[in-house]
């Protein structure tokens, strides 16, 4: 299970690659890392790549589970927070439209949801082609969890 995030604030952009298995925990985990990052602003674009995840261990419980724990920290935030999610597959995909249900009524999180590359990239405002461009360009990234 990993969860690598890097803050590209040049490029207005919050980084995170989920890959292997991931669970609700580990997520709200980088999510949370992510939002006491000193670098973090909520003017940055949040970009999650899924395309290396496996496996989702979740539940429309837990996800409502994790969006409360996290809500002491969305009051940090009194702008809104784009977050797009590239989810190629359908439990990626299923599992991002359950977050946003639970999640932006509540916080700043604004989502947009994509099946490919492209559009997901060409959301948050970068040139690259393909995430794989994307990280070669960013350098490394931080393991979150």
């Amino acid at each position: 299970m990993a969860i690598d995030i890097t803050v590209a604030a040049d490029r207005g952009l919050a980084y995170f690659r989920m890959s292997g298995t991931v669970d609700t925990q580990a997520a709200a985990k980088a999510y949370a890392v992510l939002l006491e990052h000193p670098a973090f602003r909520p003017d940055l674009v949040m970009l999650t790549d899924t395309r290396q995840l496996h496996t989702i261990n979740t539940s429309f419980l837990g996800i409502m589970a994790a969006v409360q724990r996290l809500v002491p920290l969305f009051g940090r935030y009194s702008t809104d927070v784009q977050s797009i999610v590239h989810a190629p597959s359908d439990v990626a995909y299923g599992s991002a439209r359950m977050l946003q249900q639970v999640a932006e009524p509540i916080s700043p999180f604004r989502f947009s949801i994509h099946r490919t590359e492209e559009k997901a990239l060409r959301q948050a405002g970068q040139t690259e082609a393909s995430f794989d461009a994307l990280e070669a360009a960013l350098g490394t990234l931080a393991r979150a969890a």
